[in-house]
């Protein structure tokens, strides 16, 4: 879901050497931090009581 504006605002801002040379991969990186943050979540946080 956030790769296409990442690939925009990298293409935007950076020449097309640097673009090929690093900058596509910017989107994986944060898609790395996205499912880091999304297995803590999964594992530290605690599911609520179910309410009856």
């Amino acid at each position: 879901m956030t790769a296409n504006p990442v690939f925009l605002l990298a293409g935007a801002f950076t020449t097309d050497s640097e673009f090929a040379a690093w900058a596509w991969r910017v989107s994986f990186l944060i898609g790395l931090f996205v499912l880091v943050l999304a297995w803590y979540i999964h594992t530290k946080v605690e599911e609520t009581v179910p309410v009856n």
